[in-house]
C-alpha cells in the first residue's frame, strides 16, 4: 500500500512541477511539457504505455507531415489510401517506440528549455531526459504551428534528427517494394517493440 501512495505523491509533484513551469513558458514549450508529464504517467503504469500514450502522441505530432518528409519527393505521386496508411503505420510505430523507450519510472524528470528557438516559420523545443546519475539525453522537438496549434515534425536525440536517419532505409524500401512495403515495415517494426 506505501507503495501505491509513494507513486501517487511522485506523480503529483510531477504535475504539480510541470505546471507551474507551463505557465512561463511559451506556448510550443507548454505543448512539450504536456507530452512530457504523459511519458512520466505512462513510464508509472506497469502495462498498457502505448495505449496510455497515443491520445497525447496524436495531440502533439503532425504524422502528416512527418510522414511527407520521411519519404520525400515520392510522395506526392502515392494514392491518397497509401498516404493514409503510411500516415497511420507511422503513428503506430512512433507510440510502440516510445512506450518501449520509456518504459519505467526510476525518478526520471523532463526538463524543457523556455528559450524556444525560431527557425523560420519552425520552433526547436529543447529538453533534457534527466536520469539519476547518468548523463542527460537531449531530446529536441522541431515544430510547426497548424490551426494554432504548435505540432512536432521532427524528433532530435543528440543534435541527429530522427527523420533523417530513417529517410535512406525508407527510400530503398519504398523502391523495392512502393507503399505497402514500407507500411508493413513499419507494422512489424511495432510489433517488435510490444
Amino acid at each position: 500500500m506505501k507503495g501505491h501512495f509513494a507513486v501517487a505523491a511522485t506523480m503529483l509533484c510531477v504535475f504539480a512541477s510541470n505546471s507551474l513551469a507551463a505557465t512561463q513558458s511559451a506556448p510550443e514549450a507548454v505543448q512539450i511539457e504536456n507530452f512530457d508529464q504523459a511519458l512520466l504517467s505512462a513510464m508509472m503504469l506497469p502495462h498498457g504505455r502505448a495505449g496510455a500514450l497515443t491520445p497525447a502522441v496524436e495531440q502533439t505530432f503532425n504524422f502528416s507531415v512527418m510522414a511527407q518528409f520521411l519519404v520525400g519527393v515520392p510522395w506526392t505521386d502515392m494514392q491518397a489510401s497509401d498516404q493514409a496508411s503510411l500516415i497511420a503505420a507511422l503513428e503506430r510505430y512512433t507510440v510502440a517506440r516510445l512506450a518501449f523507450r520509456f518504459d519505467h519510472f526510476a525518478n526520471q524528470n523532463f526538463v524543457v528549455d523556455p528559450d524556444v528557438k525560431e527557425r523560420g516559420p519552425d520552433r526547436l523545443v529543447k529538453t533534457q531526459f534527466l536520469t539519476p546519475g547518468d548523463v542527460p539525453l537531449h531530446i529536441d522537438y522541431r515544430m510547426r504551428e497548424y490551426d494554432g496549434s504548435w505540432k512536432v515534425i521532427d524528433v532530435y536525440s543528440e543534435g541527429v534528427s530522427l527523420l533523417t536517419t530513417q529517410r535512406a532505409d525508407v527510400s530503398s524500401t519504398l523502391e523495392a517494394g512502393g507503399p505497402a512495403a514500407l507500411v508493413a515495415k513499419l507494422q512489424q517494426a511495432a510489433d517488435k517493440l510490444r
